[in-house]
C-alpha cells in the first residue's frame, strides 16, 4: 500500500486565490493579464507539488517491495481519471449539444482537440488565436499532458534521481521559454505550449523535496518574496504592456514570487499567512475550484442578460459592472457547488475505495 500523503494547510486557500484571479481577468478589462497568469501558474505549482510528491511516495513503496510499478501506474491513472474526466467530459458533451450558441466563434470549436486534451496545440499552432469561453481549456490540456509523462519518469526511475529530473525539467523549460521570446514567437505560443509550463510543475516537485528535507523560510526570504510580488505587480499595473525584451525576465520574476509565497505557506503551517488561507470561504472555494475553473467562462453575466430583457432599467456603468461580476461569481459558485456535491465528491469516494489510498483531497 502506498505511503499516505501529509495534509498541508492553506492549499485550498491558494487554489481559491488562483481561481479568483483567473475569473477576474476573464470577466473584466481592468485587471492586467499577468494576474490571470499568476493564477494559472499557481495551479501548476500546486499540481506539481502534490502529483510529484505522490509519485515519489509510490516509487518509495516500489523500492521497499510493498507494491509494483504496475500497481503504481494503475493507481495513478485511475485516480487522475476519476478526478478529472467525469465533469470535464460532461461539460464537453453539454457544449457539443449546445454548440450553436457559440457558432459566432467560428465553424470549428475544436471539440476533437478538447476531447483529446490538445487544446493548447490547437489554439497555438492551428487556430493561432484564443476562442472565447473555450480559451481556458489550454491549461487543463497542459496538466493532462504532464500526467501522461510524469508517472513513467518517476515510477520507473529510482527515487534518488527524482530531484534531478525536476531540476533538468526546470532548466530545459526556462531555456526553451527564453528561445521562444528570442525568436519572436506569437504570444499565445509563448503562453500555452512553452516548456516553461512543465518547469512550473517541476518546481512544485522541487518544493516537495525541499520541504521533505526540513527546509524552512527565513525572514529575508519572506521579505524578498513580498518585494518581488509588490514590484512586479506595480510594474504590470503601470505599464500598458511589458516590452518584448523584458517578457522572459518578467515571467521568471513572477514565477519566482509565486514559488516563494507557495513555499512560505507549505513550510510555515502555523504562520499567519497559512491561517488566513484557512478562512472558511477561501477553503470552500478552493475545494470546488476545479469545477469553478472549468465552468466559469461558460456562465454568462446574469445582469447583462437581465438588461437585455428589461432595457428600460438604467444602471450606472460602474454599478452594472460590479453587479454583473458579483452575480456571475455567485452563479459560478452555485454551479461548481452542485458539481462537487453530486458528481465530484461521490466519484472521489469511489476513487478512495478503488485505489485504497489516503482520504480524498481536492488534488
Amino acid at each position: 500500500m502506498a505511503e499516505k500523503a501529509k495534509h498541508y494547510r492553506g492549499l485550498n486557500g491558494l487554489r481559491a486565490i488562483a481561481v479568483a484571479l483567473v475569473f477576474l481577468v476573464h470577466k473584466t478589462n481592468s485587471i492586467p493579464p499577468e494576474f490571470g497568469k499568476s493564477g494559472v501558474w499557481l495551479f501548476f505549482f500546486i499540481s506539481g507539488f502534490l502529483i510529484i510528491g505522490e509519485l515519489h511516495r509510490a516509487r518509495r513503496s516500489i523500492e521497499s517491495g510493498q507494491s509494483t510499478i504496475s500497481d503504481g501506474l494503475q493507481t495513478f491513472f485511475v485516480k487522475r481519471a476519476l478526478r478529472i474526466f467525469p465533469i470535464y467530459y460532461l461539460l464537453l458533451a453539454a457544449l457539443f449539444v449546445g454548440r450553436r450558441f457559440y457558432a459566432h466563434y467560428g465553424p470549428d470549436l475544436g471539440f476533437a482537440w478538447h476531447f483529446t486534451y490538445l487544446s493548447n496545440f490547437w489554439m497555438a499552432l492551428v487556430l493561432k488565436d484564443w476562442i472565447g469561453p473555450f480559451s481556458h481549456l489550454w491549461s487543463l490540456a497542459v496538466e493532462q499532458q504532464f500526467y501522461l509523462i510524469a508517472p513513467f519518469a518517476f515510477l520507473l526511475l529510482p527515487t534518488r534521481f527524482h530531484g534531478v529530473i525536476c531540476a533538468v525539467c526546470l532548466i530545459v523549460g526556462i531555456s526553451g521559454h527564453e528561445l521562444l521570446y528570442a525568436y519572436g514567437s506569437d504570444e499565445i505560443v509563448e503562453y500555452t505550449i512553452s516548456p516553461f509550463n512543465f518547469s512550473l510543475l517541476a518546481s512544485g516537485g522541487l518544493m516537495y523535496f525541499a520541504v521533505g528535507r526540513g527546509m524552512r523560510v527565513v525572514r529575508p526570504v519572506l521579505a524578498a518574496a513580498v518585494a518581488i510580488i509588490l514590484i512586479l505587480g506595480s510594474w504590470c499595473m503601470l505599464l500598458s504592456h511589458i516590452p518584448d525584451s523584458a517578457k522572459a525576465l518578467s515571467d521568471l520574476c513572477l514565477s519566482a514570487g509565486i514559488a516563494l509565497v507557495f513555499f512560505i505557506v507549505v513550510t510555515n503551517q502555523r504562520g499567519l499567512l497559512t491561517r488566513c488561507l484557512e478562512w472558511s470561504p477561501l477553503n470552500y472555494l478552493g475545494t470546488i475550484s476545479y469545477g469553478f475553473y472549468l465552468f466559469h467562462n461558460f456562465i454568462p453575466n446574469p445582469i447583462g442578460k437581465a438588461l437585455q430583457l428589461y432595457p428600460h432599467i438604467n444602471l450606472p456603468d460602474g454599478l452594472q459592472s460590479a453587479l454583473g461580476l458579483t452575480s456571475g461569481f455567485a452563479l459560478t459558485v452555485v454551479v461548481a457547488s452542485f458539481s462537487w456535491r453530486f458528481i465530484e465528491r461521490p466519484i472521489m469516494q469511489l476513487r478512495q475505495r478503488r485505489t485504497a489510498i489516503a482520504p480524498p483531497s481536492t488534488a
